[in-house]
């Protein structure tokens, strides 16, 4: 991975994506799609059951040179009371890594981070111990050719 990518993620996302490369076996010549990471500045607010409410446009962009749909998180805003769905969609098997940060730097929770069979995958993460407040979840694709990446900020209320 360039360094300008690395500088794009977190010192801990960092740590996480360099032991999902060893994993992959990845070989010089990575290309790196991921976002930048600029602080927190709304959410896509999205119903119970998954409708976009309204949209924030630096939220859930497509993951660049890979095949995959990221759908946003809903219900969000969510309750500590309550939890949030995640749901994604690969083609093909993928190293993936998904972390939820509570600043652009700071991983409170590493929610996956393994090879994922092709397919639908819901996610709901444990929140319950979560101060209320926004989080960003980050949604990373690991091939041993490309890291491709994509975020969306999430408001947990009391």
């Amino acid at each position: 991975m360039s360094r300008q990518g690395m500088r794009c993620l977190g010192a801990a996302q960092r740590t996480v994506v360099a032991a999902c490369f060893i994993l992959a076996g990845c070989r010089q010549g990575i290309v790196v799609s991921e976002p930048s990471a600029p602080p927190f500045s709304g959410i896509t607010a999205t119903s119970a059951d998954g409708t976009v409410v309204q949209n924030d446009p630096d939220d859930w962009k497509p993951p660049q040179g890979v095949n995959a749909q990221v759908h946003p998180v809903h219900p969000n805003p969510c309750t500590r009371d309550g939890s949030f769905e995640f749901i994604f969609v690969l083609t093909q098997r993928d190293s993936v890594i998904v972390t939820l940060n509570d600043t652009p730097e700071h991983v409170v929770d590493v929610i996956i981070q393994q090879s994922v069979n092709s397919g639908e995958h819901r996610i709901t993460p444990f929140i319950r111990n979560l101060l209320p407040g926004p989080y960003r979840l980050y949604f990373t694709i690991v091939r041993p050719t490309i890291v491709a990446s994509t975020y969306g900020d999430i408001q947990i209320n009391p």
